[in-house]
């Protein structure tokens, strides 16, 4: 399903809830948004000027969360795919992301190499 990259993913993350979406990301610099049920390409994202690195999804499905090589953290809102938010706290490669789950749904972690 994720051929569609032009070179490497490096994460891919599914939404928790029942919406049947993938995001994966990639070496090409863009966040690629899936139908699961179709494995087809729905959405391209371009938020970031290096590689996608790490995703992930809050609980409700409302925001995907990406970090990458160029050190920022960036906050998608679902509904219309585009960013609300960049959040530039980091020095080096973001490698991972968590959102707590309920009721702690609004804390974000993330992981860098600094």
């Amino acid at each position: 399903v994720v051929g569609n990259h032009e070179s490497a993913v490096h994460c891919c993350a599914f939404v928790h809830s029942a919406k049947h979406v993938l995001a994966t990301g990639g070496q090409d610099r863009r966040t690629k948004i899936w139908d699961d049920r179709r494995a087809s390409c729905t959405t391209t994202l371009t938020n970031h000027v290096d590689a996608v690195l790490s995703c992930a999804f809050d609980f409700t499905g409302n925001f995907l969360i990406t970090g990458g090589r160029d050190h920022k953290v960036t906050i998608v809102d679902t509904r219309k795919w585009t960013a609300i938010d960049v959040l530039t706290m980091h020095d080096n490669n973001v490698w991972s992301l968590a959102v707590g789950p309920p009721p702690a749904g609004d804390t974000l972690v993330s992981v860098a190499s600094d």
